[in-house]
């Protein structure tokens, strides 16, 4: 698993779209499970016809959503790549 970090600019708005200056982070399975309470229907975002989004927040603050795709459907693997 990973997660995309983008650096905020003290210029820069929250909304803003720009990907300049991100950065990954490998994030394990576990630390997953922690930050979203093992995906609880608390931190469930919503759902979708591939799967569900949930928030967390991880040991050292960071607040993120991870994706939950359903495996068992053929779009939605094939989505996974793009």
């Amino acid at each position: 698993m990973f997660i995309k970090r983008r650096k905020q600019d003290k210029t820069e708005s929250p909304a803003s779209d720009t990907l300049i200056g991100s950065q990954w982070r490998g994030v394990s399975y576990i630390e997953l499970v922690r930050g979203t309470g093992a995906f609880s229907e608390a931190s469930l975002l919503g759902r979708g016809s591939f799967g569900s989004a949930y928030k967390g927040i991880l040991s050292y603050g960071l607040i993120i959503s991870a994706k939950v795709f359903n495996l068992q459907l053929e779009k939605a693997v094939k989505s996974i790549g793009t």
